[in-house]
Formats: structure tokens, C-alpha cells, sequence
């Protein structure tokens, strides 16, 4: 994140050990100094108490921050004031231990979904080559929900022990496009009351997002699973992505005429419902862990949502 200093912070003595505790995340680079007017830092009682300005390793580090803060950035901006609206300023002592803070992206399966995560943020560092050195760092952390039903229970939890960065990620459990689940509304609406980044995905599942080479990659290894990935590759886009790529087509059920689907799959043959019924099974995740991904297969079909993820993990980051 990026971090402004008020003017009355800068010149509270009381405030002194919390600005020089903050200072201490910024120049070892977990976060950002941002200055909107460098004479509010330099004609401070902060500055001019502590003697900064004999500091040649400060000095360079104020006019580099000073340089940094004229590029736009997509980072959040948090502001350290004696006077705040408890979201977007917060006083020194909360601030810092919100910056302290790892950011915690809170998930339904921290292993199903964590493993997308990485993907995404591994083979997109080009862009925001600190969302991986954070995840390296365990400044940012994964959050086991242990399913949708907990996912509420987990942010509350977490906001009940103090201020903290917290994102919310999960899947939208339609069945056809343009449509989420009641039960991903909810929890979307009720982050939102909370004020708590939540994304829902636009795909059914996480799994839906399994790049079609690390899918293909995953078949090979596994038995009986080549003429599903054949047939599955046939499907359209965006039968594709509301497939239940876990379990398939419920057993028995003859999905081209079921309700819930919107005749989504009314054009399939029989033969291909068939192979299509069984699904890639419970651990087709592990196709995000596939050396074979190129950072082009995490965008295909894909990019905006993408793209929206890292930015607004690379905004509390």
C-alpha cells in the first residue's frame, strides 16, 4: 500500500514512535511512502527532531519516495492522521499494525484455490513483481474458509482481531453465464457491508480457469481421462466454463433438457454426454501446479477477470 503522512501526525510528539515504527515497513519495502507535498515533511517537527536530514541513507530514500509518488499507481492509499474515517485514514498506532499486517486473501479451499492464486501471481509478475516477493515473504497469506458456508465467519473472525488487509475470493457457483449463485450474492453483499474487497468469480468454479495446456498436461498423467479432455475440448467457451469440472454431469441426469443449465448444453450428443458425466475428479486442481503453464494461457478467455484479480491484490498488498 502506499502510505501519507498528515501534517498533524508529522508535528504530534506523541505520534513520533508510531511514524518512526511505519517508517521502518517503508524503507525495507513493504510498503510505499507516498508525498503529496515534500515541504509538509521537511518543515515538520518529525523531520527536524529526529535529525533526518544528517541521514544520507534517508535522504536518498525521501527523494526517491518523492520521485515514486508523482507515477500513478493502482495501490490503495492509506492516510496516517490524528483525525480519520477509520478506512481510508487511520491514526498512527492503528496504522501501523494494520501495515504490520499480512494481507490475508480468504478462500473457500486453501489448497484448490491457493493453487490458482500462485498460478496467477507466478505468471503474471512481469506486472506486479511484488505480489510474488510477498508471497515468498508470508506477507501475504492464504486463509482456509473450509468451504462457502465459512467464509463470513472467517472474516469476522479476522476483524475481531484488529485492524487488518483482508481479500475475499470466491467462486460464483452458476450454472450458466451471467449468473451467481444466492449464497456467492450474500457473501458478496455482506463483504461489501463490511468493507472487505470481495471478488466473485465470473466461471463457475476455480477449476474452470485450468489453462487448457496444464489440463492437458494433468490427463496424461492420469488414466482415462485423455478421451474426456478430448470431448472437452470440443465444448464451446462458455460451456467450458460452467462445466462441473470436478464431478461432471450429475448421474443419470439428462443435462440438454435440465432447468438449471438454461439449455446451455442442448447441443451435445449423447455419446458426449456420456464421457462428459464422469468429470476430471476432486484433485484436477493440481493442473495449476503444472510447469507447462505460459503466462499467455492465464489470459485466454480471461484477461479482464485476471487482470482485475492482481490489481486488487497488488492495491492492499
Amino acid at each position: 500500500m502506499r502510505v501519507c503522512f498528515s501534517p498533524d501526525v508529522l508535528n504530534d510528539v506523541s505520534s513520533m514512535h508510531w511514524i518512526d515504527l511505519i517508517m521502518g515497513l517503508l524503507r525495507i519495502g513493504e510498503h510505499q511512502w507516498y508525498i503529496q507535498f515534500d515541504g509538509n515533511i521537511r518543515e515538520s517537527l518529525w523531520y527536524k527532531r529526529g535529525r533526518k536530514n544528517e541521514d544520507r541513507d534517508f535522504c536518498e530514500f525521501l527523494r526517491k519516495s518523492e520521485q515514486n509518488s508523482f507515477n500513478s499507481s493502482p495501490q490503495s492509499v492509506i492516510n496516517v492522521s490524528l483525525v480519520c474515517d477509520g478506512s481510508v485514514s487511520k491514526k498512527p498506532m492503528e496504522a501501523f499494525y494494520f501495515l504490520r499486517e499480512p494481507l490475508y486473501v480468504i478462500l473457500e479451499n486453501a489448497e484448490s484455490d491457493g493453487a490458482f492464486v500462485e498460478m496467477v501471481i507466478q505468471k503474471t509478475q512481469k506486472k506486479h513483481s511484488a505480489l510474488l516477493v510477498a508471497l515468498q515473504d508470508n506477507r501475504l497469506r492464504f486463509s482456509q474458509a473450509g468451504g462457502k458456508n465459512e467464509v463470513l465467519k472467517i472474516v469476522t473472525r479476522h476483524l475481531s482481531q484488529g485492524p487488518r488487509r483482508l481479500f475475499v475470493l470466491i467462486d460464483g457457483d452458476g450454472y450458466y453465464p451471467r449468473r451467481i449463485s444466492s449464497e456467492s450474492q450474500k457473501i458478496s453483499d455482506q463483504c461489501l457491508e463490511l468493507g472487505v474487497p470481495c471478488l466473485v468469480t465470473r466461471k463457475r468454479e476455480i477449476e474452470n480457469y485450468i489453462p487448457e495446456r496444464a489440463l492437458k498436461s494433468f490427463c496424461l498423467r492420469n488414466n482415462n481421462l485423455e478421451d474426456l479432455f478430448a470431448v472437452f475440448l470440443e465444448l464451446k467457451p462458455e460451456q467450458k466454463d460452467y462445466y462441473d469440472m470436478k464431478n461432471g454431469f450429475k448421474s443419470g441426469e439428462v443435462l440438454r433438457d435440465h432447468d438449471e443449465h438454461e439449455d446451455l448444453f442442448n447441443d451435445l450428443s449423447d455419446e458426449a454426454v456420456d464421457v462428459l458425466v464422469r468429470g476430471f475428479g476432486r484433485k484436477v486442481w493440481q493442473a495449476f501446479q503444472e510447469s507447462s503453464i505460459k503466462s499467455k494461457d492465464v489470459f485466454n478467455s480471461s484477461r479482464t477477470e485476471i487482470d482485475t484479480i492482481v490489481n486488487q491484490l497488488f492495491r492492499l498488498i
